[in-house]
């Protein structure tokens, strides 16, 4: 309940919010929030699993560059953006917003919420 009440939070309190989650490595989600009012046909949980499916390409990037892992990732796509938050190395956080949402909004709340996150995982 307390996973679904941030997500909530996080997608009602920004302009173009559409659906949030939070996802295991393992790609199985502890929860889902999709804001009631957004379009229809988005599977979230399947774009979860395939976020977390490229995160182990990104992995390879980061250490490429001599970076131990990343932190966010961010994709700017034709009808939306969608934006991935590392929680803990085995949690992420991922929020889709419309092609209007704010950007910046966003990346905040979801950097203010990572405390709680942390503590409840």
């Amino acid at each position: 309940m307390v996973f679904e009440k941030i997500l909530q939070d996080i997608v009602q309190g920004v302009e173009g919010g559409r659906a949030g989650l939070i996802i295991g490595r393992d790609g199985i989600a502890l929860e889902t929030f999709i804001r009631p009012d957004s379009d229809g046909g988005m599977d979230i949980q399947a774009l979860g699993v395939e976020l977390v499916t490229l995160t182990g390409e990104i992995g390879r990037v980061t250490q490429a560059l001599g970076s131990e892992s990343f932190e966010e990732l961010s994709l700017v796509l034709l009808g939306n953006i969608v934006v991935m938050r590392m929680i803990t190395p085995e949690y992420f956080l991922v929020v889709v917003l419309g092609r209007e949402g704010n950007f910046g909004k966003v990346r905040y709340l979801m950097r203010r919420e990572l405390p709680r996150l942390r503590q409840e995982l």
